[in-house]
């Protein structure tokens, strides 16, 4: 999922959990990640809420900037992240 800023900074990938048959309004949670971005495990979290009638929305804080493959590289990234936007 992406949405963009309405004040043009972009957008910003993230992960949306709602329970599926859901029509009324929910508690939101918002899921945030430690220092590796959004990853499996953040996903799953976010989920867990979902199937306990919560709407989660777990961002990626690292979207501006291009992630390594390795885990354990990912943490330098949050240096590159432009902060302001």
């Amino acid at each position: 999922m992406h949405r963009a800023s309405p004040d043009g900074n972009g957008s910003i990938k993230g992960y949306l959990v709602r329970p599926a048959k859901a029509t009324e309004k929910l508690p939101g949670v918002l899921v945030v990640h430690e220092n590796r971005g959004l990853n499996p495990y953040i996903e799953d979290v976010a989920r867990r809420f979902g199937t306990s009638n919560f709407l989660a929305f777990a961002p990626d804080g690292l979207t501006s900037v291009a992630l390594p493959g390795r885990r354990r590289e990912r943490r330098p990234a949050f240096g590159k992240v432009d902060r302001p936007r």
